[in-house]
């Protein structure tokens, strides 16, 4: 049977609990017992008080009688029995309690009977002699009974003594032993096998081996068999937690940075192999010392408040110090530190690691330099593209505006190829420098974008417009189409130089590579959230594809697919680079698709903030309802009528398609409009659809044309054809106002019917300077350059328009306060006041008067993010330098809409000269002033007149050391030198701007005399041509 320990606990208690009220109840009886005999005895002797109160006073009585019968025996008795009364009465309680609990009831009677008989005898009267002999015997009576009472007492609290001490010394003897069992039963079954379980503790603890008791079925026990198993478990956790200590031990010395750990007091309490180097002792020496121990003073002062700065709210610290190792060298360390936290969550130390970065720093210090020179390198390469693309772009427009302008004169075929030729590897050059322009600025991180309201549908569409007059010039078949996805929000945020230059790369590429066939470039919306939208933008095409395997160089700056491309359709091959690069820059990227044989598809998405209409934004009219009309559409291209339904359909117009030629001739006289195009094969053209059209419907009524073509018919060179010509690229409204005039409910004034009757627009004469200032359409234009200023000059007269120029911003501006000017055009960079300084001026008088004049900038600047700097500075266009006679004609056609082009420009003069020259090159001349030997001299003439003062002046310079005066007259002879074709003039003065800043006194004065001697040489040369 299994007996708990408490239970066995509780037992012995129980026990010693029953002995001790037995022993309690023992003792209470016979105290009652004794209480009970004390209490009687105390009730006699209050009566033998009294009584013996009155036989002392009787005895008192009898001694004196006794004297006076001189009986000195009973005298003395009586004596003696007083004393013995008195004594008794005198011992009070105690005796008395004692004499009554021995001899209860005889005694005391005796007393009594004496004392009555001596009463009896004093009561007499006259017999004294028989009473003395009474009263002596009364009182030997007395005597003896007194004497046997004290005797019989004494014995009594003897026994009672006695009694209590046997009381005392049974129960004593009687708990000692039931506690001794008790406790040794405690000890045997509970207290020794505790102390077993203690020493089995203490025993693991001290590390020792000893066996745990686990006999048993009690409680202790199953401590025993806990404490057994708690130990096993925990030396097995022990043995693991060694492996991995062993573990960690292992891995630490085997990561070669040192690692410390320190203590609060900063103490260190390990470190692992590596940090040996550092302090020069073994991990086991470094514990228990402080960084005071082991560095310089002047280093260690750091530690403790970078280690209380670590607890200050701050678990993690790094930082880069420099320390002392133990090859005694100074080393650029990066220390991390964390602190690790107790149960509580208070720090208790901190570990650290180390990262000798001596090598990085040095790498950096060498970054660094290599960084400078790099950029030095990219700076220069920078300063060299700006100014070779400054210095490319000025005579190019020269060349460009004089070919543009000769080839509105009446030449010969031949004559018109050459310059075709020219003028087409003109615009290669120009290219080739922007594409050039552009990467580097990409490659260098410094293509900004600028974040505008831009029209999506604008963008697309321009870009399609701006390619459609080069492919019809080329007379290749290839149809232009455009989409923009009605959901498409109409204004959204964006760089639109940039996504249009993206898209003019694709689409261009696309046109290049595409002899027949289409190229479709889209917009389509892709998701919406948030006042965001993300766009799809696909440019497609029907050209010669790729091949898997060079689409994926196709990317890489430098590369085209193939080399025959290179050679066949030309290009840099960094186009499709910038693009992809600019797409990435806008937040997208680019993709390809392609089959050799079958064409292109390039898509990029790009993620847009929707956007209001700029405030200065022009609002198109409302078109009229045309949700009453009905259109047949039969094209054979099932992407374009696709786009063309959407169109419809987004505008309310109902609309059916008809499949074939037959079937849309059935159905035609049902619908308000037909829309048609060429059909390959036996289907016919346009115009041969459009004339059956009208043969079929005679007897009815005729529905409106719209016939879809690539080119349309020039004026003149064809018969009169039923139908509206609809000339793609087309936009959306375009198609919606044709369909408009095609059903009767638009006038074809009220529109822009695209028509393309000839490719030369007529022109008028320019006016004068008062009727031009009267009618409201005098230019100004500003340009330092004097050849600039002639070709600009001539350009304008050529499309119609008066100008007046000015050389510098503040001569404008002088020139603008008198008024009467409808346009400024102005360059960027000039003395005195350049085209930004005069803009900022023209535009804060403006303010007072609320009247605001249009202002064109014309730099050469490309690299600087020029067009938008304009912008910004409150200028209302741009144009890039050479400026192109279209670009100029558009620009200007923007703000003043009522002009017109007339040519009239002489031919060419056989005096002018043919070839170079030493001195000066008059094929450079010859380029601008295009065989105007009029002009040519005129020009030359300027040059000397102009730059006599300047040499004048440049001398003056020299010979008083004034470097910014020569830095400045050797700049500007330099500019106008390499105008007027002076090529070793320019070159002598290049040499003196440079030594003027970095030149010694000696070779200033050597460049000085050589460019006096080529200056001289250009004078006679010119003066000779005089002659």
């Amino acid at each position: 049977m299994r007996f708990s320990v408490a239970a066995r606990v509780y037992t012995v208690f129980a026990l010693l609990i029953v002995l001790a009220f037995g022993i309690g109840g023992y003792i209470y009886v016979n105290e009652q017992n004794i209480d009970e005999r004390v209490k009687n005895l105390v009730e006699r002797r209050l009566v033998v008080r009294v009584d013996i109160a009155r036989l002392s006073d009787l005895a008192s009585s009898i001694r004196d009688l006794a004297v006076r019968i001189d009986d000195r025996r009973a005298f003395g008795q009586t004596q003696d029995l007083t004393e013995m009364m008195r004594a008794a009465l005198a011992g009070g309680g105690a005796i008395m309690s004692r004499l009554a609990k021995a001899v209860p009831g005889t005694n005391l009677e005796n007393v009594s009977a004496a004392g009555n008989m001596l009463r009896d005898a004093l009561s007499k009267g006259g017999e004294l002699a028989p009473a003395a002999v009474r009263y002596g015997e009364a009182a030997d009576i007395l005597n003896k009974s007194i004497a046997s009472a004290i005797v019989e007492e004494r014995k009594a609290v003897v026994r009672l003594n006695e009694l209590s001490e046997r009381n005392a010394l049974i129960f004593a003897i009687a708990g000692l032993i039931i506690a001794s069992a008790a406790m040794i039963y405690l000890y045997r079954n509970v207290i020794r096998r505790l102390l077993r379980l203690q020493s089995s503790m203490s025993a693991f603890v001290e590390g020792r081996e000893e066996e745990i008791p686990t006999d048993g079925n009690d409680e202790i026990a199953s401590m025993g068999r806990a404490l057994d198993y708690l130990i096993t478990t925990l030396k097995r956790r022990e043995a693991r937690l060694e492996e991995q200590l062993i573990f960690q031990r292992t891995l630490l010395d085997t990561i070669p940075n040192p690692i410390f750990y320190k203590d609060d007091n900063g103490k260190f309490t390990g470190a692992n192999a590596a940090f040996e180097a550092v302090v020069g002792l073994p991990p086991d020496e470094v514990v228990g010392k402080t960084p005071y121990d082991l560095d310089r003073p002047d280093l260690d002062e750091r530690y403790d408040p970078q280690d209380r700065g670590t607890g200050l709210g701050k678990k993690r610290y790094s930082y880069e110090t420099e320390k002392a190792f133990a090859d005694g060298k100074m080393h650029h360390v990066m220390i991390e530190k964390a602190h690790f936290m107790n149960a509580d969550g208070k720090s208790t130390g901190v570990a650290g690691v180390m990262v000798d970065i001596t090598r990085l720093k040095e790498a950096e210090i060498e970054l660094h330099d290599a960084k400078e020179v790099a950029e030095s390198a990219n700076q220069a390469k920078s300063s060299f593209l700006a100014a070779m693309s400054h210095e490319i772009r000025t005579p190019m427009n020269g060349v460009t505006g004089m070919v543009e302008l000769l080839e509105q004169t009446r030449l010969e075929r031949e004559q018109r190829q050459m310059l075709r030729t020219v003028r087409e590897s003109a615009e290669a050059l120009l290219r080739i420098i922007d594409d050039i322009l552009d990467f580097s600025k990409i490659e260098a991180g410094k293509m900004d974008l600028e974040h505008v309201p831009v029209s999506l549908s604008t963008i697309v569409n321009g870009v399609a417009e701006t390619l459609a007059p080069n492919i019809r010039k080329q007379g290749r078949d290839v149809s232009l189409i455009t989409f923009t996805d009605p959901d498409v929000p109409a204004w959204v945020k964006s760089d639109p130089v940039r996504l249009r230059q993206v898209l003019m790369n694709l689409a261009g590429n696309a046109a290049k590579f595409t002899e027949a066939g289409k190229v479709v470039i889209s917009a389509e919306k892709v998701d919406s959230a948030n006042g965001t939208v993300n766009v799809r933008f696909q440019v497609s095409d029907t050209g010669i594809g790729i091949s898997k395997e060079n689409q994926i160089k196709l990317f890489e700056a430098f590369t085209q697919a193939e080399g025959s491309i290179t050679r066949r359709f030309g290009g840099t091959g960094l186009g499709l680079s910038i693009s992809r690069r600019l797409v990435d820059l806008m937040g997208g990227r680019i993709g390809v698709n392609s089959e050799l044989g079958k064409g292109s598809t390039f898509s990029f998405e790009l993620p847009f903030e929707v956007s209001t209409p700029p405030s200065d934004e022009a609002t198109d009219h409302a078109l009229p309802a045309l949700r009453d009309i009905s259109v047949l559409i039969c094209i054979p291209d099932a992407e374009e009528r696709e786009i063309i339904e959407t169109y419809l359909d987004h505008n309310g117009i109902s609309h059916s398609v008809a499949d074939t030629v037959g079937e849309m001739l059935e159905r035609c006289a049902m619908y308000s409009v037909a829309l048609i195009d060429d059909w390959p094969g036996s289907g016919g053209t346009a115009d041969e659809l459009a004339s059956a059209i009208v043969d079929e419907t005679a007897a009815q009524r005729s529905p409106g044309i719209i016939k879809l073509k690539n080119h349309a018919p020039a004026s003149g060179k064809s018969k009169k054809r039923p139908g509206i010509v609809l000339q793609r690229p087309y936009r959306e409204r375009t198609l919606i106002e044709t369909l408009g005039v095609a059903a009767g409910r638009i006038e074809p004034g009220e529109v822009s019917v695209s028509s393309d009757a000839d490719d030369r627009v007529p022109f008028e004469a320019p006016p004068s300077i008062d009727e031009a200032r009267k009618a409201g359409r005098l230019i100004l234009a500003v340009e330092d350059h004097p050849v600039n200023r002639q070709v600009l000059m001539r350009q304008l007269h050529t499309l119609g328009y008066a100008v007046e120029m000015a050389e510098d911003g503040a001569k404008a501006l002088e020139k603008w306060q008198e008024g009467g000017y409808a346009l400024v055009i102005t360059d960027c960079h000039m003395p005195e006041m350049d085209g930004f300084e005069l803009t900022a001026a023209i535009r804060a008088a403006e303010e007072a008067t609320g009247h605001h004049t249009p202002i064109i900038a014309a730099t050469a600047n490309a690299l600087q993010g020029e067009a938008e700097n304009c912008l910004r500075a409150g200028m209302d266009g741009y144009l890039s330098k050479p400026v192109k006679l279209d670009a100029l004609a558009g620009e200007i056609v923007k703000w003043l809409p009522d002009s017109g082009i007339k040519i009239d420009l002489p031919a060419p003069s056989a005096d002018v000269p043919t070839s170079g020259d030493d001195v000066i090159d008059f094929a450079v001349l010859r380029a601008i002033c295009h065989g105007d030997e009029s002009m040519l001299l005129e020009m030359l003439g300027d040059f000397l007149e102009i730059n006599q003062s300047v040499v004048d002046d440049l001398l003056q310079a020299i010979e008083m050391k004034k470097s910014a005066d020569i830095r400045s007259h050797a700049h500007k002879l330099k500019g106008s030198a390499g105008t007027a074709g002076a090529k070793r003039l320019a070159e002598a003065a290049k040499s003196l701007e440079k030594s003027s800043g970095d030149g010694t006194d000696a070779d200033i004065a050597t460049f000085a005399h050589t460019l006096k001697t080529e200056f001289e040489s250009v004078r006679a040369k010119i003066d000779s041509l005089k002659e």
